[in-house]
């Protein structure tokens, strides 16, 4: 599907649903290569607590992610620019509240909103990162899969890292929280009692 246009197809479309809730999706107007690879893949992590479908409505409601994301694995090293609109795009499934450009603004305005626990908050900037840089890597290769001589940087560096040999994804290279919050976070004891016996 992510090829058809190398097939000389002009329009593709995906057929999806059961019975009488069948619809027919436009692969030639959505990005689903992309789609698949931000949300989970065989060699991409999921999003914690997102799931395929949510994550679809926000992108088909969303022309400018559309839009703005059309070059998304075009490159093995992803730009400046298209981190940050997937980063965005990214924040926008999990909040529609608000708008955020940054994943840590987002996890903070969760966080003291809803109250939520830590997995189900977007992952911080710095792990998202290299999640979008493993996805746009991952998207390229599938974009270039007609290509017989492909002329790929390492996949060290684009989210990935070599270790004992093999090639392990880089989660996070940061603390995910400054150590100053660690040490002022407390834990409330509700009803719970604390007997003490002094033996003489």
């Amino acid at each position: 599907m992510a090829n058809f246009e190398d097939l000389s197809c002009q329009d593709l479309w995906f057929k999806t649903g059961v019975k009488d809730r069948q619809r027919y999706i436009p692969i030639h107007d959505i990005h689903l290569l992309l789609f698949h690879v931000l949300t989970g893949c065989d060699c991409t992590s999921a999003l914690s607590g997102i799931g395929k479908k949510k994550a679809l409505n926000v992108l088909l409601k969303n022309e400018w992610i559309q839009q703005d994301l059309s070059n998304f694995g075009k490159n093995p090293v992803i730009e400046e620019f298209e981190q940050k609109v997937t980063e965005s795009f990214i924040c926008s499934i999990y909040t529609s509240a608000q708008e955020f450009l940054n994943s840590d603004d987002a996890r903070y305005f969760l966080f003291c909103q809803r109250n939520l626990k830590s997995e189900e908050l977007p992952p911080t900037s710095e792990s998202l990162s290299h999640h979008i840089k493993r996805a746009n890597f991952q998207a390229c290769v599938w974009n270039r899969a007609l290509h017989p001589f492909q002329s790929m940087p390492a996949s060290a560096g684009n989210g990935w890292k070599l270790e004992d040999g093999k090639l392990v994804p880089v989660l996070m290279t940061q603390n995910p929280v400054l150590e100053g919050i660690v040490e002022l976070t407390t834990c409330p004891l509700h009803n719970f009692r604390v007997q003490t016996e002094l033996f003489l």
